[in-house]
């Protein structure tokens, strides 16, 4: 039987510019602490993940892909160019994290220079790195550097940033309309989630996608909402069960997140 952890984040007092009104929830399957230290078989289905919110992003079993969850329709990548499928919703994730996702700040960003210039310019309007966040930026980009796995991981293939770095390929999408899908979670989140910025990018045609490193933005709409509420269930498979789940460093987290960039 999958076991399911929620952590609720209550906020008592008043804060400037700021609203919970939605009570944001955010639903993850998988530990990211598991899955950077070699345990890629997850127990929950895509099926099961969609039934807990709108807006996502993952993977599938073996690293297979980089997985957007959006408008109701699920891709990933199936090559190493980043060009997407929908798989079947019965595909299996060791990692994916979804929300119900209600906006409660939306503003629009012109002439960003890259992610660190994006993540300096967004963090007056965050008011504390001690809650989660989940963001949609939709608009034109200069420039999306994104990762797309060329082959899934086996069964030696124990160090996820070794693995990554030996079957990735990291393509510039130059010039390119698309959503990115943001998941910001505190540094005290790990080893159950990515601290800091998780992102993954959809073009507007839904042919490319990938795991996001830097990127450019011309003109862009971001929507913002907080998530009090932060829901986890456990694999089930003999493969999690045996699994020692080790502290790993937050500059290889940093590594396989943003290819060792700002």
């Amino acid at each position: 039987m999958k076991q399911i952890l929620t952590i609720l984040f209550a906020y008592c007092t008043a804060l400037p510019a700021f609203s919970f009104d939605h009570h944001g929830e955010i639903f993850q399957a998988g530990v990211t602490g598991a899955t950077m230290t070699g345990a890629y078989t997850g127990s929950t289905t895509y099926r099961e993940i969609v039934k807990h919110g709108n807006l996502g992003l993952g993977t599938a079993n073996g690293i297979r892909g980089e997985m957007v969850f959006l408008d109701g329709e699920v891709f990933i990548t199936r090559d190493g160019q980043g060009h997407t499928e929908q798989p079947s919703l019965d595909t299996k994730t060791p990692f994916s994290i979804v929300s119900n996702f209600y906006p409660h700040t939306v503003f629009s960003l012109e002439n960003v220079d890259s992610k660190a210039h994006f993540t300096r310019l967004l963090k007056p309007r965050l008011v504390s790195d001690n809650v989660f966040y989940v963001m949609r930026i939709e608009g034109r980009f200069n420039l999306v550097r994104a990762r797309s796995i060329t082959k899934p991981a086996g069964h030696n293939d124990l160090d996820l940033k070794q693995f990554i770095a030996d079957n990735e390929q990291v393509n510039e999408y130059q010039n390119i309309t698309g959503t990115m899908v943001v998941f910001k979670s505190p540094t005290f989140a790990y080893p159950m989630t990515v601290p800091g910025y998780h992102i993954h990018f959809i073009s507007t045609d839904r042919k490319y996608a990938g795991h996001v490193y830097d990127f450019s933005i011309d003109q862009a709409s971001l929507s913002l909402q907080a998530a009090s509420k932060f829901s986890i269930v456990l694999p089930d498979n003999a493969e999690f069960l045996a699994h020692k789940v080790e502290k790993v460093d937050h500059k290889v987290i940093h590594h396989v997140e943003s290819g060792g960039k700002g």
